[in-house]
């Protein structure tokens, strides 16, 4: 009742974020926030430049284990099969499965949310980026042509994205998702370069994009495109200090392969490459160099 509500709130009022629910039972919930010093790890390699690096300020070392339990392996993609690795931001962790995603609390491992995701896994990571990255309070993942923007904290979807296509050849689908200063990053990519669970992912080659583009997170707007002379390798594209910067093969003939798979070789053998940024708005020529 109304006194039981008033004297668990005066009890917890030295707790941080304390809130007090009056029904049928009365209870109440306080939230620390996100520790200071924590890290995140918002992309493939935990950032939008590839670090490989969380910036955790807090763990140093004499690790323990503090949970296990689900979602478990059934819904899990083969780890042979090099996924997209998860993601964690503000105690959330984001994993990819067979089927769909699963949030759940970094902390003590509750399911906070799953939703289904179709046409949108990635295995060969490693060979052709990952799918998924975190923006704000916004999860985005790449599913065929599009882009999906899901709230990070309910799992809703906010809004899809599509990725631009030709006027004329074959359909494309979606290759990168950067997210760096509130536009989202994408690229072009063949139908058939994406990798296929009969298929050997370790002595594959690279996927390539032919078109780069930004949109704005915010308005959903796009704000630019680029058209590569040559093939640029998806693994070699990465994002910083309000640029994106990539390796294109500077020979046009590498345009033509088929499935959009090429390794160092066939990418650099004839003519070479360029190493380029671009700003990410609005996309113009930063810097260049052969």
């Amino acid at each position: 009742g109304v006194v039981e509500a008033a004297a668990l709130d005066a009890w917890g009022k030295g707790l941080p974020d304390w809130k007090v629910q009056a029904g049928a039972i009365v209870w109440g919930t306080a939230r620390r926030g996100k520790p200071d010093g924590a890290g995140e790890w918002t992309h493939l390699y935990a950032d939008a430049g590839n670090t490989a690096c969380s910036g955790d300020e807090l763990a140093q070392g004499g690790f323990a284990l503090q949970w296990f339990g689900q979602p478990g392996p059934r819904v899990a993609v083969n780890r042979h099969m090099r996924n997209t690795a998860p993601l964690c931001r503000d105690g959330r962790l984001f994993l990819h499965g067979l089927d769909g995603i699963t949030a759940v609390d970094a902390y003590n491992g509750s399911i906070l949310w799953r939703r289904e995701a179709t046409n949108t896994i990635r295995l060969a990571a490693s060979l052709d980026g990952g799918n998924m990255a975190l923006g704000g309070d916004s999860l985005f993942v790449a599913a065929g042509d599009k882009c999906i923007e899901i709230n990070a904290v309910n799992g809703a979807e906010r809004r899809v994205f599509a990725s631009p296509q030709r006027a004329a050849g074959p359909k494309t689908r979606w290759g990168l998702v950067v997210v760096t200063d509130g536009v989202l990053l994408g690229s072009s990519v063949a139908v058939a370069g994406a990798y296929r669970m009969t298929e050997d992912v370790y002595g594959g080659a690279m996927v390539c994009s032919d078109a780069l583009f930004g949109m704005d997170t915010r308005s959903g707007v796009r704000l630019w495109g680029c058209s590569s002379t040559g093939m640029i390798p998806n693994p070699a594209i990465a994002a910083g200090g309000s640029r994106v910067f990539f390796v294109e093969s500077a020979d046009p003939e590498t345009k033509k392969t088929g499935n959009g798979r090429m390794n160092a070789q066939a990418l650099l053998a004839k003519k070479g490459a360029f190493l380029v940024a671009l700003d990410v708005r609005p996309g113009s020529m930063g810097a260049s160099g052969s």
